[in-house]
């Protein structure tokens, strides 16, 4: 597949390790909206917290883990990478060049390509003001 939007579970430390880190692949064409209000919904329904899911579902603002797109120095917002949760949190990018490898006759992998963030963006990361 030439590119696609991939999210996976990022984790600092071993309690938050999640057993499978690919958690979902949406088509590249998918806007950046869709795929942050997607990730929301995904995050709480991925969540064991019946009280969780409820309340959120009850008033939209209950929800206390919100995704969100990457926030540069500047205040300024990156559409291309989305966040949400925490520890473990839902990672959301596009990437390039994913295939479906064979490791074995049972088991199979999947490779990508990290698509490196834009040279405005980088710029703005090293010399936010």
């Amino acid at each position: 597949m030439k590119s696609a939007w991939l999210i996976t579970w990022e984790w600092m430390g071993d309690h938050a390790a999640k057993e499978e880190k690919v958690v979902s692949i949406l088509n590249y064409r998918k806007s950046p909206d869709f795929v942050k209000d997607y990730m929301e919904q995904l995050y709480i329904d991925l969540m064991p917290w019946k009280t969780f899911k409820y309340q959120v579902a009850k008033n939209k603002k209950n929800n206390g883990c919100p995704a969100n797109f990457m926030r540069l120095p500047d205040g300024s917002v990156y559409c291309g990478r989305i966040y949400c949760g925490s520890n473990p949190e839902l990672y959301g990018r596009k990437v390039k060049n994913m295939k479906v490898i064979n490791i074995d006759t049972d088991s199979e992998d999947l490779i990508w390509e990290e698509i490196d963030l834009p040279e405005i963006v980088r710029d703005r990361l090293e010399n936010p003001y």
